[in-house]
């Protein structure tokens, strides 16, 4: 966070009023979630080459359990890598910070709503 800010200022976030429009809002985030699937796939692509698989990525392929946080085990390489596609979308259109606030909470939620669905959240137990 505290050196996030600078950086998006820098790119051009804004924080003060007036507030976005919901238009420009909602055509953001469509832009940053198609983006970031689109980086994410590539890089997660790219993550499977010999050389990165063997010394970076498999880190990332130790669970062979299928549920939502085995998704965040990785190597820190990796995460700095992945997390570009985060960033990406925001860093070219310079958003106001109420827009990144929409588009992280939304991410946040999904994490949890992975989390719940394969029973990480209470303890294992499936609801």
């Amino acid at each position: 966070m505290i050196v996030s800010y600078p950086v998006f200022k820098f790119m051009g976030m804004r924080s003060s009023l007036p507030l976005p429009s919901w238009k420009v809002v909602l055509t953001q985030i469509i832009f940053y979630f198609i983006l970031e699937d689109f980086v994410f796939y590539w890089g997660h692509r790219v993550l499977h080459t010999k050389w990165l698989y063997k010394h970076v990525h498999s880190v990332h392929h130790e669970y062979a359990t299928p549920f939502g946080l085995t998704s965040e085990y990785a190597h820190p390489a990796e995460i700095l890598f992945l997390g570009f596609a985060t960033i990406v979308g925001p860093a070219i259109t310079g958003p106001h910070l109420m827009t990144l606030w929409v588009f992280g909470t939304d991410k946040g939620y999904r994490k949890l709503k992975a989390m719940k669905k394969s029973g990480v959240e209470d303890g294992g137990k499936q609801m």
